[in-house]
């Protein structure tokens, strides 16, 4: 298992292979989405309000596109970046559309769940948040909150050079 964030690597929306060394002393925002839940507007919205309140100060966000809940992510990597451009603006990080629970959960999932401590399924879209430090070793989990909720961990974190 890799020891930090930063040693991991995944693809990215248009299949590019990214490393996350790219986020070196970056904190980073984690969280599974979806396209066609009752809750994408408010939750994409938030995002990207987030990606242009904090992005200067060191904030990015990296969103994992994901079909396992109630398949609400049924389009292609494709369809998703057109639509989150499209809809919301959207000028986060959008990775390849992956499995966050299960056999073929994602190799990013596996460490972020495994770093966070708590390994168990997650429950929905955009239902668990990941913040990592700008050193990529310390990782704080939230489980039903909205992306404004962590506006105060996120200032912490920040802060923390």
């Amino acid at each position: 298992m890799s020891t930090t964030f930063h040693d991991l690597s995944g693809t990215d929306i248009e299949g590019n292979e990214l490393s996350f060394s790219k986020f070196k002393n970056k904190v980073v925002y984690v969280t599974n989405v979806a396209s066609a839940w009752g809750k994408t507007r408010r939750h994409y919205t938030q995002l990207q309000v987030l990606q242009e309140d904090y992005n200067a100060d060191g904030l990015e966000i990296i969103a994992f596109p994901c079909n396992q809940f109630g398949r609400q992510e049924p389009k292609s990597n494709i369809e998703i970046k057109k639509f989150t451009q499209e809809k919301y603006n959207y000028s986060g990080t959008l990775m390849s559309k992956s499995d966050v629970n299960g056999d073929n959960t994602n190799s990013i999932y596996k460490w972020l769940k495994a770093t966070s401590g708590d390994d168990s399924d997650i429950k929905w879209n955009f239902a668990r948040i990941y913040l990592i430090n700008r050193s990529g070793t310390s990782v704080q989990q939230y489980d039903g909150k909205n992306p404004q909720d962590l506006i105060g961990d996120i200032e912490t974190l920040l802060s923390e050079k």
